[in-house]
């Protein structure tokens, strides 16, 4: 499969994103298994982030027209290691 042009930004840019979701998936689950038993504690710090954006969304008041801009990133350690196994699967392809 050729991974040139605009095609491959688009894979790559969808492989990521998939493996982001994936992976805060899978860390929010290893939280809720560390809360729930006590010999799982350990996999407590795979679901723990970083969050950072806009907080609150900055609005723009143009009495006719409101608009409203809005933009949050959290990552987690398990996103950065599922968006490590993106690249390497999209490397592979």
């Amino acid at each position: 499969m050729r991974k040139n042009g605009i095609v491959g930004a688009l894979l790559l840019v969808f492989i990521l994103l998939a493996c982001i979701v994936l992976g805060s998936f899978v860390g929010e689950l290893f939280v809720d298994l560390a809360a729930g038993n006590s010999s799982l504690s350990f996999l407590g710090f795979l679901g723990r982030g970083y969050e950072f954006g806009l907080m609150p969304p900055v609005t723009l008041d143009l009495i006719a027209l409101t608009l409203t801009f809005g933009f949050t990133l959290k990552f987690s350690i398990m996103s950065v290691v599922f968006m490590v196994i993106g690249v390497v699967i999209y490397r592979k392809l």
